[in-house]
């Protein structure tokens, strides 16, 4: 009896394919042969060719879109008094689109005693500045007085002192003309005395020649004496003039001071009607839309319900078109971060919205599809208490424009991607097996090289 010899099924053994014909089928073809050795060269080619294949590193971090300015997110309208809605105007809903200065809601104080005291404070204090604007105007007149009888006294004195001069330039002249005459008789007494001494004129035309030229000296004399006195009166009229334009001027001053309390009393009882009005407006506190918006939710909604000051009525989510995305990263990643890189350009930001589908490669950004472009521009000084840092993105203008505000609204989430600087993906595998943080060349690093190769040249 013939026995089959035993066949090895091991690497390297010998098989009987006489006594397993089967076995002939399963032998591999020189050509698959060939093509699997060939597959095998060139994935080692490519895997050595990888591990110098640029590779962008990237800081991740999520967050969501906000706004620019702070001013213009999401914000909530409180109520600016205690009382109870007396008005709520049926257009206000979730998803109402309000403008600035739009009357939102009515509220009023609630104990109506507290309205009817102040009416009667405003109607009392309203007829007490009637009262102070009518003695406002009659201290106005009395001060009018005042000046007209200044002025009257003033172009009197005036005309007096005039007058006066006037007097005394008359003076003056009928001196000159009692000089001239007593000149002239003085010339005849002379003439007479030497004709009486020369016995040609008798003794009597002497005596009325010496007569003569002594009355006209007198009036020469009273000529003097009455300028004198014209002077001395155009001086009195002087020091009259003086003394009644100051006690005019003391009436006036008088008057003034009497007429400018009067004024601050008519503006003092003015501010206690304008406090009383003020108050009287806020028994009944109009809120309005501090500006354009939609209304995103009502904390609020019934007439008649009653509301305590800074109570949140409703929240406003602004119509702006100034847009922004705010991440957060890692405490770790966070110096890695800044708005300027080394040549002074912005630092770039990869961004996906939720919403919208994307391929996202953060090593390859230039292949990745969906992804919005975006620029750092805030970067938060400090964390937000959990060890994460605030990173601001604005839109990149010289990529794809986002999507419209109708569509991106404040609050999507988004995914974004700082982009670093460009190394080997064999050094970033590295990096990443050994748990190294990515290294940023900044301007100072940069300077550094070009100084080193200044030295070696």
């Amino acid at each position: 009896m013939n026995t089959l010899p035993s066949t090895k099924l091991f690497a390297g053994a010998s098989y009987n394919e006489q006594a397993f014909p089967a076995l002939r089928l399963t032998r591999s073809s020189i050509l698959v042969k060939r093509i699997a050795k060939a597959i095998l060269v060139l994935l080692g080619v490519a895997a050595n060719a990888l591990v110098f294949l640029p590779w962008q590193q990237t800081v991740a971090g999520r967050g969501m879109v906000v706004t620019v300015d702070p001013r213009q997110r999401p914000q909530p309208i409180d109520a600016p008094i205690s009382g109870r809605i007396v008005n709520w105007h049926t257009d206000i809903v979730e998803g109402h689109q309000v403008t600035e200065g739009e009357v939102l809601v009515e509220i009023q104080v609630i104990d109506p005693e507290i309205r009817r005291q102040l009416q009667q404070q405003v109607e009392a204090t309203q007829r007490k500045l009637a009262a102070d604007r009518l003695i406002v105007k009659a201290y106005e007149e009395r001060l009018e007085a005042y000046k007209l009888v200044r002025a009257t006294v003033i172009q009197a004195g005036e005309a007096n002192i005039k007058q006066a001069r006037e007097k005394v330039q008359a003076e003056r002249q009928g001196l000159i003309a009692s000089k001239a005459k007593a000149f002239q008789l003085e010339e005849n007494r002379i003439r007479a005395k030497k004709l009486y001494d020369k016995k040609v004129a008798s003794e009597l035309e002497t005596e009325l020649a010496d007569a003569a030229a002594a009355e006209a000296q007198t009036k020469v004399e009273q000529a003097e004496t009455y300028i004198r006195a014209a002077e001395e009166e155009v001086k009195a009229k002087i020091a009259e003039l003086d003394y009644k334009t100051r006690a005019a001027e003391a009436d006036i001053n008088s008057a003034t001071a009497v007429y400018t309390k009067a004024i601050g009393d008519v503006a003092a009882t003015e501010k206690d009607v304008a406090d009383l009005k003020s108050k009287q407006a806020l028994q009944v506190q109009k809120v309005t839309a501090p500006l354009d918006g939609v209304v995103l939710k009502l904390y609020v909604f019934q007439a008649g319900q009653v509301v305590s000051a800074g109570q949140p009525l409703l929240e406003i989510v602004p119509s702006t078109i100034d847009r922004a995305v705010a991440i957060k990263v890692d405490g770790n990643d966070a110096p890695l971060v800044s708005t300027k890189q080394a040549d002074g350009k912005p630092r770039k930001v990869r961004l996906q919205f939720e919403g919208w589908p994307a391929v996202q490669f953060s090593g390859w950004p230039s292949v990745a599809r969906g992804t919005f472009g975006g620029e750092v521009f805030v970067v938060d000084s400090t964390d937000d208490g959990t060890g994460k840092f605030r990173v601001l993105i604005k839109p990149d203008p010289n990529d794809q424009p986002w999507p419209s505000p109708d569509i991106l609204r404040q609050g999507v989430r988004a995914n974004g991607w700082v982009l670093l600087d460009t190394v080997p993906l064999g050094q970033e595998v590295w990096r990443q097996f050994n748990g190294f943080p990515p290294v940023v060349n900044t301007g100072e690093d940069k300077a550094k090289e070009e100084k080193l190769l200044r030295s070696k040249k």
